[in-house]
C-alpha cells in the first residue's frame, strides 16, 4: 500500500471519533475516489445533551478535507486534488438493497 492508502485507512480508522454515530461497515479507496457503507444513527443521550447527527455530507467533507491535508503534506505539496469533486450516493433502505448486486438495482 502506498503512503498516501496507509493515510486515507488511517483517517478512515480515525472517521468514528468525532462521529460517535457513524460506524464504518465497509471501505474501498481507489486512485480518486472511494467507496464505503457508513451506518449514521440518531443520538441516545436526548436532544439537549447529544450534538446533532452528523449528515452524510459532513462525515464526507471530513474524510476529505483531513486525507487531502495529509496526503499532500507526505509528498510535499502545499496543495492539489487528492478526490473527485462531488460524491454520489445510495440510501440502504432494506436488507435487499445491501445484499443485491449494483448492476441488478
Amino acid at each position: 500500500m502506498t503512503i498516501p492508502g496507509h493515510i486515507t485507512q488511517d483517517v478512515r480508522e480515525a472517521l468514528p471519533t468525532p462521529y460517535s454515530n457513524v460506524a464504518i461497515e465497509t471501505f474501498v479507496v481507489m486512485p480518486d475516489y472511494s467507496h464505503g457503507i457508513l451506518w449514521l444513527s440518531a443520538n441516545d443521550l436526548g436532544a439537549a445533551l447529544a450534538p446533532p447527527t452528523p449528515t452524510l455530507g459532513n462525515v464526507v467533507r471530513t474524510f476529505t478535507s483531513v486525507s487531502t491535508r495529509e496526503i499532500n503534506g507526505s509528498l510535499g505539496r502545499s496543495g492539489g486534488r487528492v478526490w473527485q469533486r462531488s460524491y454520489y450516493d445510495r440510501v440502504i433502505c432494506t436488507e435487499e438493497n445491501l445484499t443485491r448486486p449494483e448492476s441488478t438495482l
